[in-house]
């Protein structure tokens, strides 16, 4: 997911590579038994918040809005 707010080309692709392994090892572990589908999904929103909370704490707004081709 850090690679997503460093930027570059690749971005997609390293989104989509962590996010198929993140369902994997989720569903690995739901399959377990040893989590709930909303345990995987909470600990995906927490890891995300952290990862954009520090990449504004570190690189400021102004960086990541000058790389976002949407705005």
């Amino acid at each position: 997911m850090a690679a997503w707010y460093l930027g570059g080309r690749q971005r997609w692709l390293f989104l989509s590579l962590g996010a198929a392994i993140t369902c994997l090892i989720g569903w690995l572990r739901m399959a377990q038994g040893a989590h709930f589908m909303t345990d995987v999904i909470g600990s995906v929103l927490l890891v995300w918040l952290t990862a954009h909370l520090l990449s504004i704490a570190l690189y400021g707004i102004e960086y990541r809005m000058k790389d976002d081709p949407t705005t």
